[in-house]
């Protein structure tokens, strides 16, 4: 390769590599909204830029070599980002992985129990700094090294779709317009390097990349970029029925069930957008129906404690109960469960007789719990 093809060469990869750090620095702004606040997404646009960075310099290595640097680059990431105390100088050690360890084992418990934007706890913040070095990454391997820049959408897309998935405020038309963007810029970058390195298709020989770029099918190229771009961001606003309830329930119907999870963290169930009946009563006046006692404070949850005891079985669900009754006048409850799931019966405190014929229910005096043995 002579020296104006090195040129260009460097050229075409350099502007390749700034829009794949673009693509990757507005899938971490992105996904970053699941989490409280903007810092956390400040340091996973940091660290999907620093993937990247690193993937452009390792790109005429081997592969194997540069899956295992950026491996251990991303651990170094993860240290200095959520383990900084575990480091030393900088680098991770022991205590970094076995920070690291726990934090991904507690992933699947902190992810049901907290609602976005959550707070950049490590369970949940160290696994997201994975998934966008992941993507990031993954994203130039198929992008440079594979020339699919189709492909190497998939990754970030994944990642910013989940976001609009699970953040409070749905969908924004500013992220996809900007992901659209950045995606416009990888696959132009992509086709004008390849064309670099291969050269024009057409048989004039003086008719290089760059040329094509600022003629008329380049301004046309650009000028369609754009079009598509805007009718992408704002048809789906102009259509019927947009924002309107859908046509198809995936969420269970009528007969699917909600579990009430005993730790009480009550943002996931305020951020519905409508309210959901899980069951009814009828009393004779107005009282306070619980579930559970949560008698144990973690520092953030409350949960309840160790059993002190098996909870009594209550012979065909039906009869008095092992409690004595408190001072004041009695009060009839009639519960019909609609969409309770878990194992625990809605009832006033404190129960001193039940009559559920079917079920096999166990009372836990100490608490003045009803509990089925298995589930609703």
């Amino acid at each position: 390769m002579d020296t104006g093809n090195r040129t260009t060469d460097r050229s075409g990869h350099a502007l390749l590599t700034a829009a794949l750090i673009l693509l990757a620095g507005v899938t971490g702004a992105a996904f970053g909204r699941v989490f409280e606040g903007g810092r956390p997404a400040a340091r996973l646009v940091l660290a999907a830029a620093a993937a990247v960075a690193l993937a452009a310099l390792l790109e005429r290595r081997h592969l194997a070599l540069s899956v295992a640097t950026a491996a251990a680059a991303a651990l170094v990431t993860i240290g200095l980002l959520v383990f900084p105390a575990t480091t030393w100088f900088g680098l991770p050690t022991p205590s970094t992985l076995d920070a690291l360890g726990r934090a991904l084992g507690n992933l699947g418990r902190r992810a049901v129990e907290e609602a976005a934007p959550a707070p950049a706890i490590p369970a949940l913040f160290a696994p997201s700094i994975i998934a966008v070095w992941a993507a990031a990454y993954g994203a130039h391997a198929l992008a440079a090294r594979a020339a699919s820049p189709i492909l190497a959408l998939v990754p970030p897309a994944g990642l910013i779709g989940f976001a609009n998935v699970v953040a409070e405020d749905g969908a924004r038309p500013a992220y996809a317009a900007a992901f659209l963007v950045a995606a416009l810029a990888v696959v132009y970058t992509s086709g004008m390097r390849q064309l670099d390195l291969w050269g024009p298709v057409l048989p004039r020989r003086s008719l290089s990349a760059a040329r094509l770029a600022a003629g008329p099918s380049g301004r046309l190229a650009r000028r369609l970029g754009l079009a598509a771009t805007a009718v992408a961001v704002l048809l789906p606003g102009l259509l019927p029925g947009f924002g309107a309830d859908a046509v198809l329930d995936l969420d269970g119907g009528s007969g699917g069930r909600v579990a009430i999870s005993p730790l009480v963290d009550i943002r996931p169930n305020l951020m519905r957008d409508e309210p959901l009946e899980l069951f009814t009563i009828e009393a004779d006046r107005p009282a306070y129906w619980r579930l559970q006692a949560l008698d144990e404070y973690t520092g953030r949850f409350w949960r309840p404690g160790d059993p002190r005891g098996d909870p009594a079985a209550v012979p065909g669900g039906q009869g008095l109960l092992p409690q004595p009754p408190g001072e004041g006048p009695a009060l009839t409850q009639h519960v019909r469960v609609t969409r309770l799931g878990g194992r625990y019966l809605p009832a006033a405190h404190t129960p001193v007789e039940v009559a559920a014929v079917g079920l096999d229910l166990r009372h836990d005096a100490e608490r003045g719990s009803l509990i089925v043995p298995g589930s609703l």
